[in-house]
């Protein structure tokens, strides 16, 4: 099946937990990060919240749609 890039909209706040749910399902995903620096020390900002792309097919689709912070796919 072909696969394409589809935009994941997520609660705010819960990417990192969503991402760890790809993971375990074995999806290719992109999350928008930034670098930062405050008083010398690095830290990741999301550039985008409530965002993530995912590289998924139809049937993928159906098992992202069913995850608890996922709230539509474009």
């Amino acid at each position: 099946m072909d696969r394409q890039w589809k935009l994941l909209i997520i609660r705010e706040g819960n990417e990192l937990k969503t991402i760890q749910q790809l993971d375990a399902l074995h999806v290719k995903y992109q999350l928008a990060i930034q670098e930062i620096i405050i008083d010398g020390i690095t830290h990741q900002k999301l550039q985008r919240n409530g965002m993530i792309e995912a590289f998924i097919n139809k049937k993928e689709e159906e098992y992202v749609k069913q995850l608890p912070y996922v709230d539509d796919i474009r």
